[in-house]
């Protein structure tokens, strides 16, 4: 389990949505802007684009990811920085569609995007059996929802400099409740407790060096904060919504 998976997935979308809204050439796994892809279809379009902005990319979400997802569950998280600073970001499972054949979902997060302290919610339409991205959707707190375009396929690594073992199975308690986790301690001194009664990550406590995740609540009725019409990608109107 590589450190801050959680905090890397909140990044990973602030920083595919700032690659996005100024043009850059995002790193793997990051979303990639309309220019910087030539061959990729338009979401709109209803396309079958894979890649983008996929968070299968980081392997604890592929290797913790229940496998018969329940969806409207979701889970809330207090993050403790070195500083003390908290902040919540909140993970759910809003809906299940039919993609070839294959099971997909819509997973949403939602957080707060700390330079300018408005709230961003970003959600992927995936298929967890193949790690596809196949729509991505953004809103900026006080902005219109927009189709973000999807890139090339995320370069998925087999190996983890910072591999986890499981030390043991015990019983902690934190504010969303009491579970039965799987103990993982990773190279590099991160700990994690992991239970499959939470989704969609199955995270319930994260000790870092410079961050604690605790679970605060876990969700039975998911709710899809993004709302009003999905318009087209607007590169231009999106690096505002930042900026604000």
């Amino acid at each position: 389990m590589s450190a801050n998976w959680g905090r890397m997935i909140w990044m990973l979308a602030v920083a595919g949505l700032c690659a996005a809204s100024t043009g850059a050439r995002p790193a793997p796994g990051q979303t990639a802007s309309a220019s910087s892809s030539p061959a990729q279809t338009s979401p709109e379009k209803g396309s079958p684009t894979t890649g983008g902005l996929n968070p299968f990319s980081l392997r604890e979400v592929r290797t913790y990811w229940n496998s018969e997802p329940t969806v409207g569950t979701g889970a809330v998280y207090e993050v403790t920085s070195a500083n003390g600073k908290k902040s919540t970001q909140e993970y759910e499972l809003l809906t299940e569609e039919v993609i070839d054949g294959k099971k997909a979902y819509w997973l949403e997060v939602a957080g707060e995007n700390p330079p300018r302290g408005q709230m961003i919610y970003v959600k992927w339409l995936v298929i967890p059996s193949e790690f596809q991205t196949r729509k991505q959707i953004i809103q900026i707190q006080g902005g219109s929802a927009m189709s973000v375009p999807l890139g090339p396929p995320p370069n998925i690594p087999t190996a983890d400099a910072n591999e986890a073992k499981v030390t043991g199975t015990e019983s902690i308690t934190v504010p969303g409740g009491t579970f039965l986790c799987e103990h993982w301690r990773e190279k590099n001194g991160t700990e994690a407790w992991v239970s499959a009664n939470v989704a969609p990550l199955k995270a319930v406590k994260i000790v870092e060096r410079n961050q604690t995740w605790v679970l605060t609540k876990m969700i039975s009725h998911a709710k899809d904060y993004i709302t009003g019409p999905v318009k087209p990608f607007n590169p231009e109107v999106l690096k505002n919504q930042l900026a604000q």
